[in-house]
């Protein structure tokens, strides 16, 4: 009824081991549960192990399982006196404690997947867990046992207002400034290294569990050294991306698509610079007419050619030459080419550069050899 995603299918094993667990007397939810339920998901399609829906949703679960494990005893006394508010306040706190460990746990790897991290889940949640689990949830089931009859929209009217007020609050709460802070593209490495050090900060029960943040340490330092390319081509040559400043990019589209949004997003730009206008001054640091563009980035000199009379120029006075069009003369000058060939060969590129050298990377390189490639 809900869709096999990996999320439900995690949450499906860990309720059916859960219900197991307390008909032979064991504990529902525990680390072994986890450990159970994604052997399971991993026996059935191991590729999910790579995929934003089972790291985060696994990341959630042992991060909140860890927490309340530590803090069980706690709880559990503070629940034990009566009170009314007493409980009301603990089930707030509740909520917000979740919120806040699931939405900690859930942040690196929505930073590496989505370039984005979402600052406010906090007061989203504090109204829309809520009212989940004491309005929607109750009429759904409602509406499952009458569904055999008629009167199933007694309730599903009903369950509906609940999640038109959740989609209500998660728009206003999208709406405030600064809801989503935009996050570049990480390497694999920090992945690992952030991943590997949660795991072990929430499986060892002992002091041992705080190496884990010499794990998590490590990976916010791979994020202060991470750097993003200074020039990307789009596969067709059509599209290009210099960085002009630290952190700012100008795009020679301004037209919405998948490719320059899918750029914007993983450079973590949100409005990018304007593309050099035409200019015949010489010192411009970028400067365009009607055969291309030129920049000077960190001493190398790039040409961005869209006619082939350029090319002469180019060749002669430019370290990095981009061409929409093949490069048919003799170009000793430029240390990287990239033109129409390399560009239909080894689709999209991207280029990083420094005071001393530069790199290229493209699609073909990280496609690899397979049967399917070309």
């Amino acid at each position: 009824m809900t869709g096999a995603t990996i999320p439900t299918q995690r949450a499906f094993l860990m309720i059916t081991l859960g219900l197991l667990a307390i008909v032979f007397d064991r504990t529902p939810i525990s680390m072994t549960v986890v450990a159970w339920a994604a052997i399971g998901l991993l026996l059935v399609s191991p590729e999910s192990l790579f995929s934003a829906g089972f790291q985060m949703s696994f990341a959630a679960v042992v991060a909140l399982i860890s927490t309340y494990e530590v803090l069980g005893t706690n709880i559990r006394r503070f629940r034990s006196r009566t009170g009314a508010w007493r409980r009301i306040a603990l089930y707030m706190a509740g909520v917000l404690l979740t919120t806040l460990i699931a939405s900690l746990a859930t942040a690196p790897f929505a930073a590496f997947h989505f370039n984005r991290i979402a600052i406010y889940g906090l007061a989203a949640n504090l109204v829309a867990v809520p009212i989940m689990a004491l309005w929607i949830m109750p009429w759904a089931l409602v509406t499952y046992l009458l569904f055999p009859t008629d009167w199933y929209e007694l309730a599903l009217t009903p369950m509906i207002w609940g999640i038109g007020i959740v989609l209500e609050v998660a728009q206003a709460v999208a709406s405030w400034p600064g809801a989503v802070r935009l996050a570049p593209a990480m390497p694999v490495s920090y992945l690992v290294v952030t991943a590997l050090g949660g795991l072990w900060l929430c499986i060892w029960t002992t002091r041992m569990r705080l190496l884990g943040l010499g794990g998590l340490a490590a990976g916010l330092v791979i994020t202060m050294f991470a750097d993003g390319p200074d020039i990307l081509v789009s596969e067709r040559g059509n599209m290009h991306a210099v960085r002009l400043e630290e952190g700012h990019y100008a795009i020679s589209s301004r037209k919405p698509g998948f490719v320059r949004d899918s750029w914007l997003r993983r450079l973590a730009v949100a409005d990018p610079m304007p593309w050099p206008a035409a200019s015949t001054d010489a010192n411009a640091r970028a400067r365009c007419d009607l055969l291309g563009c030129r920049f000077n980035l960190k001493g190398w000199h790039l040409a961005i050619s869209a006619d082939p009379r350029s090319h002469p120029e180019d060749c002669t006075n430019a370290e990095i030459l981009i061409s929409s069009t093949p490069v048919q003369i003799n170009c000793p000058t430029p240390e990287v080419i990239v033109d129409r060939f390399d560009l239909w060969r080894d689709g999209a590129h991207a280029i990083y550069v420094n005071e001393e050298r530069m790199r290229v990377d493209t699609v073909r390189q990280y496609r690899g050899k397979r049967p399917w490639s070309r």
